[in-house]
């Protein structure tokens, strides 16, 4: 099997378990950068390196969050037959909207807030309690997430966000703090899943942060959780992450591009190769 891979990152990309997978179990990988593509309404609709694109027998992309270019490359692929493993419409709202339609999917998740004036955010959160975590809207692998222990020092970031325009949510703690299950959804179907135990220090479980994973299982209740998460965003692959409770789970977050080999070292499941084969079967799908 011929496997296109697009991404920003072609060098970085190299080592990515997908790819180490794919090549390990045979296929031909090309990896592609997004930015030496050009659509044209010539006579070629698609140049790669300034050369007419050859379609493969399946295209992956490493979405980059908020690339307006990569959807606008799968569209043309798309409208000349090429199989591509991720849906088009895909789409991680931002984190205001996402908790909204997990509400409103009847999804637990931790109560959220956003606003742009600092005054009336006061209004709202004032009776919560301590501490309250604040993410930036476009963070991601625990990056742009900090936790406050006190109304003086959240609002002395949030005055300085609002001021400078950028989106943010605040989100109640949900304990047990410095731990989370990362469970790795594929078509509907939990695949692997691990808890993740924090750093010494630290209250962000990420494994890019210093946290370890250990093989965990999922109840009944959590693997129907976590595949409805990722089904609302028609994700055929997602991390999914929630934290148990006495009263059952609470979701925090859906994740399009899950890292690999946390999960799989911890699991010792072969997750990549699992996608890789779903590749396959998904390209011999479409003639």
């Amino acid at each position: 099997m011929h496997i296109q891979f697009l991404t920003r990152k072609p060098e970085l990309r190299k080592e990515h378990a997908l790819i180490e997978a794919a090549i390990r179990l045979g296929h031909h990988v090309d990896i592609l950068d997004i930015a030496l593509f050009v659509i044209s309404t010539d006579h070629h609709p698609l140049y790669y390196n300034n050369k007419p694109w050859q379609p493969a027998d399946i295209v992956y992309p490493f979405w980059a969050q908020y690339d307006s270019f990569i959807p606008l490359i799968l569209k043309t692929m798309d409208c000349y037959g090429q199989c591509i493993y991720k849906p088009l419409n895909q789409i991680i709202p931002s984190k205001i909207s996402a908790a909204i339609l997990f509400q409103k999917a009847r999804i637990p998740t931790p109560k959220t807030y956003a606003g742009s004036c600092s005054k009336l955010l006061k209004r709202q959160i004032h009776q919560s309690k301590y501490p309250l975590v604040l993410k930036l809207s476009h963070s991601s692998q625990g990056a742009g997430v900090f936790l406050h222990h006190n109304e003086k020092t959240l609002f002395s970031q949030i005055n300085e966000l609002c001021l400078d325009g950028i989106d943010f949510v605040i989100q109640e703690c949900i304990r047990p703090m410095g731990q989370d299950i990362r469970a790795f959804v594929i078509n509907n179907s939990v695949c692997g899943a691990m808890r993740r135990i924090a750093a010494d220090g630290e209250f962000r479980a990420n494994i890019s942060l210093g946290g370890r994973g250990e093989k965990t299982q999922l109840s009944q209740e959590e693997s129907a959780l976590v595949c409805k998460a990722a089904s609302i965003f028609g994700l055929s692959t997602a991390g999914v992450d929630f934290i148990r409770t006495p009263q059952g789970p609470v979701l925090l977050e859906v994740n399009r591009e899950p890292g690999y080999k946390g999960i799989m070292a911890a699991t010792g499941l072969d997750v990549a190769a699992v996608v890789v084969q779903d590749m396959e079967r998904r390209s011999k799908l479409i003639p």
